[in-house]
């Protein structure tokens, strides 16, 4: 079948005979542009289908044997945070027929229950945003007072790690999204306040392959002016041992009406740091691997580190009291704190510092 892709009401590429053609540069998803992947870039919008509860929605809304690409189609391959969709070249459709309104579906995908659904009802063909709701872990979109939040089911460390993170990022001048915790999950509003501005993750744009270097060279090309933010991005992501970020787990806002890049995106997607996988055998972070990685880079422009963002020690004492989660601040106050002071240094090797109460501050 041959489809438009579209943004908004605006068709911008055409998939026919097996060949992508771009129509409108301006407004195309950068995954397309950069990557010509029609297939690849509707199947990427598609629910992950090894979730626990996917299943359970496929088999209610009569997807079960359908695939990925099958799945996003389904939907028109339309999501929360941003305006793109699919549409075969014979209809009709317009924007507002193809967004999502409620959340029916949410209490099934995170939790598999069936919450408000009524088991004797058929859903065949029922749009929900669950379909294209992507990620591995348990989770689902709920309307609240007219926006879009997303929940996630996560462990109590994962819920202290996520939730701590978004309160230091904020604490240090970082965007990153509002994290707020719950009994057995976590919430975050959508950043993008239903397609106001378009989110795309950096595998449009950036090569999962490439190192730091590389990318703030790809960046002064692209878009320089997001550069201060991904340094700010690479220095958080080593404090709070972030080693899951990868080109789908940030990426770019661009306006709806001409395409520029606004700005990156605010941070997300941090349940699966800093305590995680349980406490740190040590908290000096010698020989860090990330700490290594971010000290090269600035080695090799020194220039990038005018924009390290400011972290004092009563910040973090803060932020552990606002996340009012109880946990060893002995630990890892000091393992954050470790962290920021061998990148202001460059020491990234050598033992120094550091029981809680007695941070060397000479350093």
């Amino acid at each position: 079948m041959d489809y438009f892709v579209m943004s908004g009401n605006a068709i911008v590429a055409k998939w026919e005979n097996n060949r992508l053609n771009i129509l409108n540069e301006r407004l195309c998803p950068l995954y397309l542009i950069n990557k010509k992947d029609f297939m690849g870039w509707v199947t990427g919008r598609a629910l992950c289908t090894n979730r626990m509860n996917a299943d359970k929605l496929r088999n209610i809304l009569h997807l079960k044997y359908i695939n990925q690409t099958g799945i996003a189609l389904s939907v028109n391959a339309a999501k929360i945070t941003d305006n793109y969709w699919v549409k075969p070249v014979e209809s009709k459709l317009c924007y507002e027929d193809i967004r999502f309104t409620d959340d029916k579906f949410a209490d099934l995908a995170m939790k598999g229950e069936m919450g408000r659904l009524d088991p004797e009802k058929n859903y065949a063909g029922t749009r929900t945003p669950e379909l294209t709701n992507t990620g591995f872990c348990e989770k689902c979109w709920k309307k609240i007072k007219g926006e879009w939040w997303l929940y996630k089911r996560v462990s109590d460390n994962e819920r202290f790690s996520e939730v701590f993170a978004s309160n230091l990022g904020r604490k240090m001048g970082i965007s990153i999204s509002e994290c707020v915790k719950g009994r057995g999950s976590v919430k975050s509003k959508d950043f993008t306040d239903n397609a106001s501005v378009n989110f795309e993750a950096a595998s449009g744009f950036i090569d999962e392959r490439m190192d730091y270097i590389q990318i703030v060279n790809r960046l002064y090309r692209f878009a320089p002016h997001i550069i201060p933010d991904y340094i700010r991005m690479l220095v958080f992501d080593a404090l709070i041992d972030n080693r899951t970020r990868n080109t789908n787990s940030y990426g770019i806002l661009r306006d709806t009406e001409d395409g520029h890049i606004i700005s990156l995106a605010p941070l997300f997607n941090h349940n699966e740091t800093l305590l995680a996988l349980g406490y740190p055998d040590r908290v000096d972070r010698s020989g860090d691997g990330q700490i290594k990685r971010v000290n090269a880079l600035f080695k090799y422009d020194r220039s990038l580190r005018n924009y390290i963002p400011q972290l004092l020690e009563e910040d973090l004492f803060e932020v552990f009291d606002a996340v009012g989660i109880r946990v060893k601040k002995k630990l890892l106050l000091p393992y954050v704190l470790n962290a920021y002071v061998r990148i202001v240094t460059g020491k990234d090797m050598g033992f120094f510092c550091s029981l809680y109460g007695e941070l060397d501050r000479s350093i």
